[in-house]
C-alpha cells in the first residue's frame, strides 16, 4: 500500500502505521534518511558476511635497490685519540684524559652522536674495556663532537672508543 498524501501539510505522507507521537506524519526527509540508513547497514553486513575468499597470493617482486646506511659518519678512535678507521671523520685528538674532540667534514650540531667503548678492530680480540662514553656537541666547531670516556668506576680514563653521528 503507498502511502497517501495529508491535506494538511503538502509534501508530508503519512505511512500506514504511523507511530502516534509523530501525530500521524512522517516527513520525506525522515523517510529517506530512514532508507539511506537500512542501505549502508545493508551494505556493511554484505561485506562482512557475504565477503568472498582471498585470491591466490601474487608472485614476488623484483629485488628493490640497495638502501643508504644508517650513517656516513663515524669514527673508530684509539686510546691516544688518533683515528683508527671511519667515515666522513677529518681528524680526532686526545684533549686530557678521557676527554676527545672528533672532527667530521661537515656540519653535525644538529645531529646525534652515539659512542661506546670497544678495541678497534685491528688491535685483535681481547676484553673489551669496562666503562661508557658520553657524548656532546662542541661549542666552538659545528663539525666537532666531544666524547669522555669513563672506567667501570666513573673516573675518567683514555680508553678507545666507536663513534657514529646520524643527521
Amino acid at each position: 500500500m503507498q502511502p497517501q498524501p495529508t491535506s494538511a501539510t503538502p509534501g508530508t505522507f503519512v505511512p500506514p502505521n504511523a507511530p502516534a507521537s509523530s501525530g500521524g506524519k512522517t516527513g520525506l526527509g525522515t523517510i529517506l534518511g530512514a532508507i539511506a540508513l537500512a542501505l549502508a547497514v545493508a551494505a556493511i553486513g554484505i561485506n562482512l558476511v557475504h565477503g568472498g575468499p582471498t585470491g591466490a597470493t601474487g608472485s614476488t617482486g623484483a629485488q628493490g635497490a640497495p638502501g643508504l646506511p644508517a650513517t656516513s659518519l663515524w669514527a673508530v678512535v684509539n686510546a691516544t685519540g688518533s683515528v683508527q678507521n671511519g667515515s666522513g671523520v677529518t681528524s680526532a685528538a686526545s684533549e686530557g684524559v678521557g676527554a676527545y674532540q672528533v672532527i667530521f667534514d661537515k656540519d653535525v650540531r644538529n645531529c646525534s652522536y652515539i659512542a661506546t667503548l670497544g678495541i678497534p678492530g685491528s688491535e685483535g680480540g681481547g676484553d673489551q674495556p669496562a666503562g661508557y662514553a658520553t657524548t656532546a656537541a662542541r661549542d666552538s666547531s659545528v663539525d666537532g663532537v666531544w666524547v669522555n670516556t669513563f672506567d667501570g668506576s666513573g673516573t675518567l680514563t683514555d680508553e678507545p672508543f666507536n663513534l657514529a653521528v646520524y643527521c
